[in-house]
């Protein structure tokens, strides 16, 4: 029963890929992750810096399309030019 209720409520929405959601959860969570170890460092007086979270940097590489996400070898240029 589990595992058909599953398949019927898919997290992607209308006209999006099952992928993005997936995605775009794991990014969430990450981003939560990185929020509690910025507190825990700060209780230590230090400074903990994400630079490749930085909202700009996530909104320009959620815009680049997928060919050039899943390509091999691309992320390194891409983030060069950006």
């Amino acid at each position: 029963v589990r595992l058909q209720g599953a398949t019927t409520r898919s997290g992607a929405g209308p006209g999006q890929r099952p992928g993005e959601h997936r995605a775009r959860a794991a990014l969430a969570r990450h981003a939560a992750d990185v929020r509690v170890l910025e507190q825990a460092a700060e209780i230590r007086s230090q400074r903990l810096h994400t630079p490749f979270l930085d909202n700009q940097v996530v909104r320009a590489c959620r815009a680049l399309p997928e060919a050039l996400r899943v390509q091999p070898g691309a992320r390194a240029a891409i983030l060069r030019t950006v």
